[in-house]
């Protein structure tokens, strides 16, 4: 599913997502910023995510139609759900789920009380949610949530200098990033460009 129309956030740079992300990795497990090795993703959203992102999770067979997962920053408690098939395929450590729910958990991180605040309205003397959406095309990247979202996923789940651990004079091989990392070739690919390397 596309998004056209999404909130506005606060403007954050790819350096800032990156040491944001590698705080959440450190309080997991230290080691994994420096050495390759995957983030245990469905233990962080089964047993600490209210602790570690500040979100209850949930799995709901309620989303609409081609909705994999999402973050709902309407109740009390920001709420990461994922569909039945995603979380299913999370159990079974399939490098799309585990990217969709690390991609859910930054809006968690990154958006949950902005967005709050942004949305709760007083109308009719009642307490409404509802947000001002932009045109995305319209935004900048780093003012864009799914780019935040998206690059929150891959830093966690790819951190920098694990990344750079395996780099052989500036290139580096996309199929072990992959496998080391549990993600997609996509992914993989995107990260190591970012990280200014070579995939090979």
């Amino acid at each position: 599913m596309t998004l056209d129309r999404v909130p506005l956030v606060q403007p954050l740079s790819r350096a800032e997502i990156e040491r944001r992300a590698n705080r959440l990795v450190a309080e997991i497990d230290p080691s994994l910023v420096n050495s390759p090795g995957e983030f245990p993703v469905l233990e962080v959203l089964e047993f600490r995510s209210l602790e570690l992102l500040g979100a209850e999770f949930d799995v709901s067979d309620e989303l609409e139609p081609g909705v994999e997962g999402l973050m709902d920053p309407t109740m009390n408690t920001p709420q990461i759900r994922l569909s039945p098939e995603v979380y299913a395929a999370l159990q079974e450590g399939i490098p799309r789920a585990r990217f969709t729910a690390m991609h859910e958990a930054g809006h968690a991180k990154l958006h949950a009380i902005q967005l709050r605040e942004q949305g709760l309205k007083v109308q009719d003397g009642r307490l409404v949610f509802e947000l001002y959406r932009v045109e995305r095309r319209k935004l900048r990247a780093f003012e864009d949530p799914e780019w935040q979202a998206n690059t929150f996923a891959g830093c966690v789940l790819m951190p920098g200098p694990a990344i750079m651990s395996l780099a052989v004079c500036g290139g580096i091989q996309v199929s072990a990033v992959q496998r080391l990392f549990g993600v997609s070739y996509s992914a993989a690919m995107t990260r190591i460009e970012k990280l200014g390397l070579r995939g090979y």
